[in-house]
């Protein structure tokens, strides 16, 4: 009787421990529309996304709840409601292989570039902006973080593609209504990515 009960704890306990989220590879991940090639490795998202690709527009893919694809592809479309990420090529940053520096396409060279990005999106309004960068198998990319309207978290990555000066941004938009669940996704999301596998 003891040993039945020790396999239902056990049962119990593993059932508990099943993690949220689901590892899918970065490829995957960008809808596959930028090569196998680009930052080989595999990152950690919420199990209850799926990935939905826009028709037309800027992002090439964007990974939601079920329930936000239905709202996405509804007549007229609406916002989600659930926390998500966009993913697209880059219109304001780009990447320079020959010099290994990121450009904030609005001005600034090597030397001053990720100076003048911060200075350009604080004078935008947002607040405690945080740039990093960092080489992940191989490849250049930036951390930002930051505050937006009604003090919300902004998170977006960007990886600089080694293809002519293109680069991928990763938004992430937090949804939920306990900052810290959004801030445990993106924080997992980041990890999977800095341990490059």
């Amino acid at each position: 009787m003891k040993n039945l009960g020790l396999v239902f704890l056990c049962a119990f306990m593993l059932g508990a421990c099943t993690s949220s989220y689901k590892a899918v590879s970065f490829y995957e991940f960008n809808g596959r529309e930028f090569g196998e090639d680009i930052l080989p490795v595999t990152v950690e998202i919420p199990k209850n996304l799926v990935i939905f690709k826009p028709q037309g527009g800027l992002a090439s893919s964007v990974w939601l709840s079920l329930g936000d694809v239905k709202k996405r592809t509804a007549t007229p479309p609406s916002d989600p409601i659930d926390s998500f990420f966009g993913i697209q090529l880059s219109r304001s940053l780009i990447y320079h292989l020959s010099q290994d520096y990121f450009q904030f396409t609005r001005g600034g060279k090597a030397e001053n570039s990720i100076v003048i990005m911060k200075r350009e999106l604080e004078q935008n309004g947002l607040q405690d902006v945080k740039i990093k960068r960092h080489n992940v198998a191989g490849f250049p990319v930036l951390q930002v973080e930051m505050r937006g309207a009604e003090n919300t978290k902004v998170h977006r990555f960007y990886i600089g593609t080694k293809i002519a000066t293109n680069t991928i941004q990763i938004s992430f938009v937090g949804k939920s209504s306990d900052e810290k669940d959004d801030d445990e996704i993106w924080s997992s999301f980041i990890t999977s990515i800095m341990d490059g596998h």
